[in-house]
């Protein structure tokens, strides 16, 4: 439950700035270029377009934000569909499902909704009913939901009955979860006859859209899903074996894991190699969210990367093997200079405390006296994992704490750690330091227990659990709490400022942050 997992941007609430007149407003070119490709059906680049105006913190007007957050997660709930109706997992063992199982899978996601999410206000089933209409109109206005499901229903048989969702069911009041149940199985019944589509697919769409209409984290997770998040906790995932690095509008690689598809490719990627395309389609200036996306996938499929490796003049084009892989999440372990040791944690695991501790017992034995921790790029990762990595820095003082609906969930995490580690902490952040490792870093911030170097953080303040279905065997991740800093600043929306503010460098063998690391590290250094 105390699952933490980063995914996509958020939202930040801004001042309002009036464009010059004389000066197109940049978000607003935006928003048109993006309501191109959702009118094409182009979720993913539309998606794309406004979490680079999201993250990018662009000043601009809140009626404006707020458009961008809409779109952006409606975005989101048409690029779920879509991979779900591509999940092999979820068309066999949940859309296998009688009618009646089907029921008891959306009463089940209906319970752990109103007993769990952060917001309880969101929870009410009437809303939670109305999504689920909205989420089925939209699986019926996708070409592929219907070629996949109605291939031989004419358009405007498909066209009619959308109408009738609206005209028939949207003004629906839900007075309890029977009720609910009740109301779906009549729709579904309906499509059924007059559509000729599964009852079973029918609520699921109802079951999906509760889950996707809370929030930009919360979903419904395919049994196949499911696995990959607990993989995942235990640094094992389905990849490639690179981790890209989005680095002024660009896509490098920052790390290649020994033994991955693509270190025993041929010739194999390396670290500072520039990715250009994914499947023959450009990735420059695609957030890193959207990168990672592009690279996942199952077991035993391929991608295809066009790179440019360093020193060369021309790209040339490798098809690398998806594999279960063991991500490690420390990396680059180094001395940069004369008893300043250095490392980089890219996510939160189980394994992530040993081997931190490995980490700093190889550079304190090779005259470590400052550390600097790179938390760049870290979108967050385990909650608890993360209390522990900052208790080894802090003896005492408040790491963070959460508040929510669901009790236990309610509670401030404070350092007891006669034994935390005492050398001189210099921590590295970006924009895409989210999460967790923004829990990690606000801990040691207002603790003044290091000093912040770089940009201000992503702004990504709940915690988010995976909760399994007795169901079928499937989940929700859901937004079980927000967090606050030692101080009690909330991180949604804001994130934390470093303590030095230095811009990211659009090249890659030149790190300005890290190099403005390294002085401050310097300074910290203790007297010959």
């Amino acid at each position: 439950m105390g699952l933490v997992i980063a995914l996509l941007a958020t939202g930040w609430l801004l001042p309002a700035v009036q464009a010059a007149p004389d000066k197109p407003d940049p978000v607003r070119r935006d928003i048109d270029r993006a309501s191109k490709y959702e009118q094409a059906g182009q979720w993913p680049d539309a998606r794309d377009i406004y979490e680079k105006v999201l993250h990018d913190k662009l000043p601009h007007a809140r009626r404006a934000l707020q458009e961008i957050k809409e779109r952006y997660q409606l975005c989101l709930r048409h690029i779920y569909q879509s991979r779900r109706a591509q999940d092999r997992s979820f068309r066999r063992s949940v859309l296998g499902q009688n009618l009646s199982v089907a029921l008891q899978v959306y009463d089940e996601v209906l319970v752990k909704i109103q007993g769990n999410y952060v917001d309880k206000d969101k929870t009410d089933l009437t809303r939670l009913f109305q999504q689920g209409l909205d989420e089925l109109r939209l699986a019926l206005g996708d070409e592929a939901f219907v070629r996949r499901h109605l291939g031989g229903v004419r358009g405007a048989r498909v066209r009619a009955f959308r109408s009738r969702l609206a005209v028939t069911w949207q003004d629906t009041r839900i007075k309890d979860r029977a009720h609910a149940r009740a109301q779906v199985k009549e729709v579904a019944l309906a499509a059924q006859r007059e559509l000729g589509l599964r009852p079973t697919v029918v609520v699921m769409e109802f079951a999906c859209g509760a889950c996707n209409s809370l929030d930009e984290y919360t979903l419904y997770l395919t049994p196949a899903e499911v696995r990959e998040v607990y993989a995942s906790l235990k640094g094992e995932l389905v990849s490639v074996g690179i981790e890209p690095r989005v680095q002024g509008h660009k896509v490098l690689v920052a790390q290649v894991i020994t033994g991955s598809p693509a270190d025993l490719a041929s010739p194999p990627l390396k670290a500072h190699d520039r990715i250009l395309r994914i499947d023959k389609k450009s990735v420059d200036s695609l957030s890193q969210e959207a990168v990672e996306e592009r690279l996942r996938g199952e077991a035993g499929t391929a991608v295809e990367l066009e790179v440019l490796a360093k020193g060369d003049d021309a790209p040339h084009t490798i098809m690398l093997t998806r594999e279960p892989v063991v991500v490690p999440s420390v990396i680059g372990t180094s001395m940069l200079a004369r008893g300043i040791g250095y490392f980089q944690l890219i996510g939160f695991q189980d394994t992530t405390v040993e081997e931190m501790d490995k980490a700093i017992r190889l550079l304190e034995g090779r005259g470590m006296k400052v550390l600097i921790m790179d938390l760049r790029g870290n979108p967050g990762g385990s909650f608890p994992v993360a209390i522990q990595v900052a208790e080894r820095f802090l003896s005492a003082g408040v790491i963070v704490s959460t508040q929510s609906q669901v009790q236990d969930q309610n509670r401030k995490y404070e350092a007891n750690n006669l034994t935390a580690l005492s050398m001189p902490l210099v921590v590295l952040v970006d924009g895409d330091t989210a999460s967790a490792a923004e829990v990690v870093a606000g801990a040691f911030k207002d603790n003044h227990r290091a000093t912040l170097v770089g940009e201000a953080t992503f702004g990504k303040g709940c915690i988010q659990g995976v909760l399994k279905l007795d169901t079928v065997p499937a989940g929700l991740r859901i937004t079980l709490a927000r967090f606050f800093s030692p101080r009690g600043q909330a991180y949604s929306d804001l994130g934390i400022v470093p303590d030095r503010v230095v811009p990211r460098t659009s090249l890659a063998e030149e790190d300005d942050q890290r190099n403005a690391a390294v002085v401050v590290a310097a300074r910290q250094l203790p007297m010959q």
